[in-house]
């Protein structure tokens, strides 16, 4: 393999990695700023590609519902809603998200054969990766001190970059304990989809692996991100059924004979599977009707603006830590912050731009994956605002742009 293309496929991940993660330990600002300049120089220096992006309805849409968002929000700062200003910055760097993601998409489109196969294969690669640094964090803790030592707390165009905690925060990214560990959730599915679909012995094995490693890095940092695996399990034998895959069945048996003794073993004192077993006693707990931990937690954070106009179009206002009464649940944090009518109006708007990649998604692993993934993504909003510069958006838009532009691509290969 000549020098150049092992140098450009060096770029391309570290591009890739630093784009989808963000790590805030490098420079003082946003690493936004920086990936976002460079992009708009390679689009700048390939024009025809750029122009045949940028003129795509979705894409275009994309761009006018962030800029229409962040004006919708600056009238609200205009009033002293201080609030308003961060999260309308939120929206404005949706458009570096998009200029990175497509800047990725046309480097890969010269490295490598345009397929969504090919692409899938590259974003585990990007996991690994993160994986590498996440069993770093654990067995060189003086390299774990330095990333939450190092760590940005704020940024203006960071809704959110937590910096994390004693208990968590492994790895190398920005939402320690929020959107990383979604994000892991969904590679997670994508790297269990490759087990049960690989035919060769070691492909399996080695995506068996990196499941086992994604799985063990979301349980470090919060269990949030195990929805999707979760939902992975429960559907997989309706899955089996339809495909007539029963080659697969002793491995799933295998799986819930493991989960079935799992909760037996005690893991309670264990440092890294504490929060995990915790989490197992409360989904007990709420089997018994009884709302304990997380639940009870949740439970209190649902409630909605007294007036009826601020509930409507909203007050402009940050609800997460508020006090005596705040809310993480990001419908709420919408609703306060814009209002139901701007939410449901965002939501639709963002189900027509992800159309394309849902459809992908249905096509190559299938409907019932296609409701995991989406249902993983509601529970995420449940959990916190997700539609902002974070991991989840980053690959999310990541995967949009490649999808939207394919088959575009291979024409021109």
């Amino acid at each position: 393999m000549p020098r150049t293309i092992i140098f450009q496929k060096f770029i391309l991940y570290i591009f890739s990695f630093l784009y989808i993660f963000n790590p805030g330990n490098f420079v003082s600002f946003n690493l936004a700023y920086v990936l976002g300049v460079s992009s708009l120089a390679y689009l700048y220096l390939n024009k025809k590609y750029t122009f045949l992006m940028l003129s795509n309805k979705r894409i275009f849409l994309l761009f006018f519902i962030s800029i229409l968002f962040f004006f919708y929000l600056i009238f609200f700062y205009l009033f002293g809603k201080l609030d308003a200003l961060l999260r309308g910055y939120s929206f404005l760097v949706i458009w570096i998200s998009i200029f990175c993601s497509l800047t990725i998409v046309g480097m890969f489109k010269n490295l490598y054969d345009v397929t969504f196969d090919n692409f899938l294969k590259f974003l585990m690669n990007i996991a690994c990766i993160q994986i590498f640094f996440v069993i770093l964090s654990v067995f060189l803790p003086s390299f774990r001190d330095w990333v939450l030592s190092t760590a940005r707390q704020t940024d203006i165009l960071m809704i959110s970059n937590d910096a994390g905690s004693g208990l968590r925060s492994f790895g190398l990214s920005s939402g320690f304990t929020s959107t990383f560990p979604m994000l892991m959730g969904i590679c997670s599915i994508f790297s269990l989809y490759l087990v049960i679909t690989k035919k060769e012995i070691h492909e399996k094995i080695k995506y068996l692996i990196i499941s086992a490693l994604l799985i063990f890095s979301i349980i470090l940092n919060a269990r949030t991100g195990l929805i999707p695996v979760m939902l992975f399990f429960l559907i997989l034998p309706i899955y089996f059924l339809l495909k007539k895959d029963f080659k697969n069945v002793i491995i799933f048996l295998s799986i819930i004979i493991l989960l079935v003794i799992l909760p037996n073993i005690n893991l309670s004192d264990n440092d890294y599977f504490f929060r995990l077993m915790q989490g197992v006693d409360e989904f007990g707990s709420l089997s018994e009707g009884k709302k304990t931990g997380t639940f009870e937690a949740l439970s209190n954070m649902w409630f909605f603006p007294d007036n009826t106009f601020n509930f409507l179009f909203g007050e402009g206002v940050k609800i997460v830590g508020a006090f005596p009464k705040g809310s993480d649940i990001g419908f709420i944090q919408d609703v306060f912050m814009f209002g139901l009518i701007p939410t449901i109006f965002l939501s639709i708007c963002l189900g027509y731009v992800f159309f394309p990649l849902f459809r992908n998604i249905k096509s190559y692993f299938g409907i019932l994956f296609l409701l995991i993934f989406i249902v993983s993504l509601l529970f995420f909003y449940m959990k916190g605002v997700t539609f902002y510069a974070n991991e989840v958006s980053n690959l999310i838009i990541l995967m949009l742009c490649f999808v939207v532009f394919g088959n575009s691509l291979m024409k021109e290969k």
